[in-house]
């Protein structure tokens, strides 16, 4: 029986960089779901880290898995309150206002200072 000179190194996992940017993406993407274009592009990004960190595999790891199912959250309800919000204005000011960005800024203006949100 014959010794080998150097042993062998313990098998070690190499961390998965695809899925670590994942679950990151999406985190970030929860944190701004509040704005629309932020949450949309981590959100993308987490999904797309997500597909690429299986390689060849045929199952996503378990952390890349996570951040698709944070970012799909995320930009769910990023377009959620989006809409809740344009049909909050269009209630409070009429679709016509709502259209024409001056009018609605005078509108909103003067909303603000007739509940005394805003000192002239």
């Amino acid at each position: 029986m014959e010794q080998q000179p150097y042993p062998q190194p313990a098998y070690q996992r190499q961390a998965n960089s695809f899925a670590t940017a994942s679950i990151v993406c999406g985190i970030l993407s929860m944190f701004s779901c509040i704005v629309v274009y932020a949450a949309l592009f981590f959100g993308s990004l987490s999904i797309l880290f997500g597909l690429l960190s299986r390689r060849e595999a045929l199952t996503m790891p378990t952390s890349s898995q996570a951040g698709c199912i944070l970012s799909s959250i995320s930009m769910v309800l990023s377009v959620i309150l989006t809409a809740l919000a344009v049909a909050f204005l269009v209630q409070l000011f009429g679709w016509e206002t709502v259209l024409d960005p001056e009018k609605l800024m005078e509108e909103y203006m003067s909303y603000l200072n007739s509940i005394g949100g805003m000192i002239p």
